[in-house]
């Protein structure tokens, strides 16, 4: 029995707009986690641009685990990384996720933790 899912999804062919908007993705990850009543502990995002590619980094540390989004505008992908061990799965969150934000054609590897 697993202590919870590991979800990486690599989305590629983004729009240059959602690459760049990391206050949109803090609003819809976090209304997302709100959704599915995750408690979040900590959440973090910055823009990048200054002296590195454009994009953003965001974390959002939840009790139940973490997700995180890392974008890259000028090849148009984000990696999006959702681990949870609580009674939520993150093929809910990435669903809910996908549903208020253009992902662009997404691929995901499940890993399952502490086996």
């Amino acid at each position: 029995m697993s202590k919870g899912l590991h979800l990486i999804v690599d989305c590629h062919d983004v729009p240059r707009a959602t690459c760049l908007d990391e206050e949109g993705m803090m609003e819809a990850i976090g209304d997302v986690l709100r959704a599915h009543n995750c408690t979040i502990l900590n959440q973090f995002g910055r823009r990048l641009g200054e002296t590195t590619p454009p994009g953003y980094a965001i974390t959002f540390t939840l009790d139940e685990s973490h997700v995180t989004a890392h974008s890259y505008a000028d090849e148009q992908k984000i990696a999006i990384d959702i681990f949870t061990c609580g009674t939520v799965t993150p093929r809910v969150i990435l669903a809910a996720l996908k549903e208020k934000i253009q992902l662009g054609k997404t691929e995901t590897r499940e890993v399952e933790r502490f086996l």
